[in-house]
């Protein structure tokens, strides 16, 4: 509620009570706790108060890997939101390691191909960037291209697809034109 009303300082501290109440109740590792942990680092994470959000998505990290293992997809907000605090604080020699095992998450769990691995390699590119490391980032920003360009094929295909089906060739006409001119590009 008090999110929504942008009572943001008040958000933070009835966070940290109900965290506080919990852990009493539950223990300090319980994944019970996760709701309310994660909420209150998102919470200082939107506020860019990084420093507060690190220990706390670093536990909600420890307490998913015990429960689930290190490559459950369950993981993968988690480490998203511990990277994104790293390069926040311009830890980079913590956040690289930390997008990079999400990139293998997201590879493992959706495929090498998927546009939510594009989206993480977007995130790599700005904290290569970031970084002034241009080749890395340039590595990147292609694969990611890559990956979308391929994405974009299959969506237009499907699409010429629905409207060949539904008798409708002359809509489908230019679905089929743009993805045989992406299949065309190198």
């Amino acid at each position: 509620m008090f999110v929504e009303l942008q009572q943001f300082e008040d958000a933070v501290q009835w966070y940290v009570q109900a965290l506080r109440i919990a852990e009493i109740t539950a223990g300090p590792g319980d994944p019970t706790l996760l709701p309310t942990m994660d909420g209150l680092a998102a919470l200082y994470r939107n506020l860019q108060r990084y420093a507060e959000a690190e220990p706390l998505y670093r536990r909600a990290l420890t307490i998913r890997e015990r429960k689930l293992g290190p490559m459950d997809p369950e993981l993968l907000s988690t480490l998203d939101n511990l990277a994104y605090v790293y390069f926040g604080q311009k830890k980079y020699s913590e956040a690289e390691p930390v997008y990079r095992r999400l990139l293998q998450l997201w590879a493992k769990a959706a495929g090498f191909d998927h546009p939510m691995l594009a989206l993480t390699l977007d995130k790599m590119v700005e904290f290569y960037v970031g970084q002034e490391k241009f080749s890395e980032a340039e590595c990147l920003a292609e694969r990611a291209l890559a990956i979308r360009k391929a994405s974009l094929r299959e969506s237009l295909e499907r699409s010429a697809k629905v409207y060949e089906a539904d008798q409708k060739p002359a809509i489908a006409l230019p679905f089929r034109e743009r993805a045989a001119a992406l299949k065309a590009e190198p």
